[in-house]
């Protein structure tokens, strides 16, 4: 597979601390015998209840709740490769599922934005919607072709972390943040495909592709 470096919001070291201090979660769960996919959809089950508290208005629990759905979403795929429960399938059902939090939690904060008469943030919000869902439409449909596409300043990671830690903050940066990465996805989308346009013209072969639970992750 075709490679390239990576510069997102959050750096590479931040990543990889924040994941050895889940080593310990993730051997839990695997001490458990916990299958991967149950992880998958108590993250999922979260994002939906995160969904429901924003919708009543209760935006800081409903940032909570994504927060700790985040946790989940980071150590399926860890658990999956230390118990060796990686599957094809499951890592269809996770980037699935991955794209319905998004989708839900962002039409939830339109829906939110709505009810507060923030009626540009709530039109902001579909945009993010509609680009976040395309940045990982890209990155997937590269791998599919046999290129890396991680390039970006900002991928879903990043955008999870940015909605939880907003909305438990204060509205006021939640609805900045809705704005940055309805911008900043439009971008990324950019990025993508301006960097599989190089590669193509670069003629690089483009070996098979292999299934890896990580991936299309952003």
């Amino acid at each position: 597979m075709i490679h390239s470096k990576s510069k997102t919001l959050i750096p590479e070291s931040v990543k990889k601390t924040y994941l050895s201090l889940l080593n310990p979660v993730v051997d839990f769960v695997v001490d458990l015998n916990m299958h991967p996919n149950t992880l998958s959809f108590i993250g999922f089950s979260l994002i939906v209840g995160s969904v429901v508290c924003l919708v009543l208005g209760y935006l800081h629990i409903s940032a909570g709740l994504m927060l700790i759905a985040g946790i989940f979403d980071n150590i399926d795929g860890h658990a999956a490769r230390k118990s060796n429960k990686s599957s094809r399938f499951g890592a269809l059902l996770d980037s699935t599922l991955d794209r319905a939090s998004e989708f839900f939690f962002l039409a939830g904060a339109g829906y939110y934005f709505i009810t507060k008469e923030l009626y540009a943030t709530a039109i902001a919000s579909v945009f993010a919607v509609c680009f976040s869902l395309l940045v990982s439409y890209i990155r997937a449909r590269a791998e599919g072709l046999g290129f890396t596409c991680d390039v970006g300043f900002i991928q879903r990671e990043e955008r999870v972390v940015l909605l939880g830690i907003s909305g438990v903050l204060h509205r006021t940066f939640f609805i900045l943040v809705i704005w940055f990465i309805a911008l900043t996805s439009l971008v990324t989308v950019i990025q993508r495909l301006i960097d599989i346009w190089k590669k193509d013209n670069k003629g690089a072969s483009l070996p098979t592709n292999k299934h890896r639970r990580t991936q299309s992750k952003q």
